[in-house]
């Protein structure tokens, strides 16, 4: 199947969706470091399945150097684009 690009509105649909995701969590209880962790640990299961070998050594190498995402605006997440046509720097706002 073809897959198509997220645009920056698509992004920010997704981040909220994951993000309430996690707030229903911690609103009935539940430990947001445990939240997180679960979720991190199916989105590296995913990432795993869907690229080769060394780009997801890449991958897991920029998030262990925290290069994901830096900014100084809290509004804005600037995030590296892991796509097949190559690793881009995106600014979401």
């Amino acid at each position: 199947m073809k897959t198509k690009a997220m645009n920056d509105d698509t992004m920010l649909d997704l981040i909220d969706v994951v993000s309430d995701v996690i707030d229903d969590h911690i609103i009935d209880g539940y430990d947001q470091v445990a939240v997180i962790s679960v979720l991190l640990a199916v989105i590296i299961k995913r990432l795993k399945i869907a690229l080769t070998e060394d780009d997801f050594k890449d991958v897991l190498k920029d998030i262990a150097k925290y290069e994901l995402y830096v900014t100084e605006d809290t509004e804005q997440i600037e995030i590296k684009d892991y796509s097949s046509s190559g690793i881009k720097k995106r600014t979401i706002h």
